[in-house]
């Protein structure tokens, strides 16, 4: 995220194609080499600009600017940004359980990627984009885009009130919260440090030091944090291993599980007790 940051200027008169689940695909052909994700919270994207394709519950559509993809709790849809993704830029809502996040993506033409920066929306406002989805469901097309056009008018009207009264990005805290965002909307994928630093404009090292003070853990365990709960919660659904270990951004399934077996003996280690720790050769991870 810029030290300055900035939000695109939203009309919700500009977003007129709204697109779920049940509606028909537009294009025969999935963008090449692209992968499924899915979770527990809901999404909207925003396409603001380009022209690539997006897939959702295994129908591919064209993400044209103005286009809006209403994405429910574990409906499967696109994982990222393929390689060869025409550049574009979209905007992402994400509806986790206590915070509503919007962050910006664009795909740039020699095909890197720029998160823009993570904004927090109203609890009230999440409260009745949740309550609308619920009202959608069931009725007929017609009607239900009735009710989308209502809830993109709702998101437009804030993000427009963010753009002429930005937070401060400097302010106490505010830093910390931004990369915690930021992991928590990716499930702990391109976290590294070095995505860190490109997000947010600051060197690892302050970054590493900042978010320890405010949030009490290192940056790794927070990112453990948000892949264990993700994965609690697939794995209740019933996903499996594959699914999740790309949705955390795992190269391979033994890869997950390696991650998954240390961090069970990390979590083990912290429940000794001192005087067995000490006897027993136990180190703080």
């Amino acid at each position: 995220m810029a030290k300055e940051a900035t939000l695109t200027w939203f009309a919700a008169a500009r977003f007129s194609r709204l697109i779920d689940a049940d509606m028909p695909g537009e294009i025969a052909a999935e963008p090449a080499g692209c992968a499924r994700e899915r979770h527990a919270e809901r999404e909207i994207m925003l396409a603001l600009a380009g022209e690539p394709g997006f897939v959702l519950a295994g129908k591919c559509f064209a993400a044209l600017p103005g286009t809006v993809f209403f994405i429910d709790r574990w409906q499967a849809h696109q994982l990222d940004y393929p390689v060869g993704t025409e550049p574009c830029c979209h905007l992402w809502i994400h509806l986790h359980d206590r915070e509503l996040l919007a962050g910006e993506i664009a795909v740039l033409a020699d095909g890197g990627r720029q998160s823009h920066g993570i904004a927090r929306l109203p609890a009230e406002l999440l409260t009745v984009l949740n309550r609308r989805w619920e009202q959608a469901a069931g009725i007929a097309p017609e009607k239900r885009r009735e009710v989308y056009a209502g809830m993109v008018r709702l998101l437009c009207d804030e993000l427009d009130l963010l753009r002429l009264a930005p937070g401060a990005v400097d302010a106490p805290g505010e830093l910390s919260t931004a990369v915690a965002h930021y992991i928590a909307v990716h499930y702990g994928r391109r976290a590294s440090l070095a995505e860190l630093e490109k997000f947010t404009g600051y060197n690892r090292y302050h970054l590493m030091r900042v978010f320890k003070r405010d949030k009490g853990v290192t940056i790794g365990e927070y990112i453990n944090q948000v892949r264990r709960g993700a994965t609690a919660k697939a794995v209740a659904q019933g996903l499996r291993q594959k699914e999740i270990a790309m949705q955390l951004g795992f190269g391979s399934v033994a890869a997950f599980w390696l991650w998954q077996e240390r961090d069970r003996r990390r979590r083990q280690a912290r429940t000794v007790p001192e005087c067995r720790r000490e006897r027993s050769g136990y180190l703080e991870a």
